[in-house]
């Protein structure tokens, strides 16, 4: 229980430490066109000399020190995977994810402790639905990878894996198990057609 509760207290630093490099990278980017704003305006002729706040060299910036530099190459690997699926919190619901860092994203890293809740939401239009819980027997019957009578369960992603008769996101682990919010297990095609003038 020791060992569950202090990578708890991991988990929560990691994911800290994730949003704090963010944050501190928004921060630079905010500086540089701080920095450009005023220079341009002194190059228009704008402004002037007295009063003028000082900012951050440019240089101090761009050079983070080394612990943030080697942080930023660890995250780089996982930096092609998806971001909005791993958020904390469900969207409309009660449901929070299991924290997932960039480095255990991909299904093929071992992630000893990875038990995501299962949450499948109930929605009114049960006809067009997959069967609802996590029980293996009514999944079986659902044919992935292929056309699935008017179902097409194959991914544009390619080949997706099915663990214990559940399809495994080709994109990578997203902290949830189950349909979420979503009609089909596996992938959910959607025609969106945008009409403008």
């Amino acid at each position: 229980m020791v060992e569950l509760l202090d990578m708890d207290r991991v988990k929560r630093s990691s994911s800290m430490e994730q949003r704090l490099a963010s944050l501190e990278e928004q921060m630079a980017q905010t500086t540089r066109a701080l920095q450009w704003i005023v220079a341009t305006l002194k190059d228009s002729g704008f402004g002037s000399e007295a009063g003028v706040p000082t900012l951050a060299p440019q240089k101090a910036a761009d050079e983070p020190d080394a612990e943030l530099g080697s942080r930023r190459q660890a995250e780089e690997a996982g930096d092609g995977y998806h971001v909005n699926a791993r958020h904390l919190l469900y969207p409309n619901s009660p449901v929070t994810r299991f924290p997932v860092p960039n480095e255990k994203v991909p299904w093929k890293v071992e992630f000893a402790i990875y038990d995501p809740p299962f949450y499948t939401a109930e929605r009114k239009d049960t006809a067009l639905m997959d069967p609802v819980g996590d029980a293996p027997e009514p999944l079986s019957r659902i044919s992935f990878n292929t056309l699935d009578g008017p179902r097409d369960r194959r991914s544009f992603h390619g080949a997706y894996a099915v663990r214990d008769g559940l399809p495994l996101n080709p994109m990578g682990r997203t902290g949830l198990r189950g349909r979420g919010s979503l009609s089909c297990f596996g992938p959910n095609h959607a025609l969106h057609p945008v009409v403008t003038r």
